[in-house]
């Protein structure tokens, strides 16, 4: 029997040149998400909310 949905984990990792700060900022404040959120280039991330 596999796993339930919920019984699942996805791990990412990548290794980065720049400080932990900045590479935070990215991946965290909205208006640098809308420049890397999405899988395609044919798709888009206009908005972004985050608290």
């Amino acid at each position: 029997m596999s796993p339930s949905k919920e019984n699942q984990t996805i791990t990412v990792q990548t290794n980065l040149a720049t400080d932990v700060e900045k590479a935070w900022n990215c991946y965290t404040q909205p208006h640098h998400i809308t420049q890397w959120n999405f899988a395609d280039p044919s798709w888009h991330c206009p908005k972004v909310e985050n608290d």
